[in-house]
């Protein structure tokens, strides 16, 4: 058994005519030089950079059509020693979604569905094919800045 396979990290290989819901969150907990940002669906990507959603997006795509296939990153190994949890930021991200406000914390969260195709030269490319859906969801003690 490979190491992904324990893990349980996901691989999806990037074919003309594929549907992905690219789920991404951002959020802002006051910290001074930190908002952190993620990729949740397809497949989990983390940045400690305060990543915007459609550059999150990029990255991820474009490595993929490069590479031929997204993989999910190790996020215990990448973000485990803060803390997070990625069952609580995945209910995050559908709160976020939904509108909920928070106590102490700004979320933003934000879900496009892109569909692999080729463009006129034959190479694979992305097109947005549903409205994005986003959402802010602000905590009332903390600062605007996600």
């Amino acid at each position: 058994m490979k190491e992904d396979d324990m893990l349980k990290l996901k691989t999806f290989e990037i074919k003309e005519g594929m549907e992905l819901v690219c789920d991404t969150l951002r959020w802002d907990e006051g910290w001074e030089f930190d908002c952190p940002s993620m990729m949740i669906s397809p497949v989990i990507r983390c940045f400690e950079d305060g990543r915007h959603h459609e550059s999150i997006r990029e990255e991820v795509l474009i490595n993929g059509i490069v590479k031929g296939a997204i993989k999910d990153e190790n996020f215990e190994e990448t973000w485990g020693w803060r803390g997070f949890k990625l069952p609580v930021l995945k209910r995050r991200f559908r709160e976020a979604l939904a509108g909920k406000k928070f106590p102490k914390a700004n979320y933003k969260a934000e879900r496009v569905v892109v569909k692999i195709v080729k463009d006129d030269r034959g190479e694979l490319i992305w097109e947005e094919i549903k409205p994005t859906e986003n959402a802010t969801a602000r905590g009332d003690s903390r600062p605007t800045g996600v």
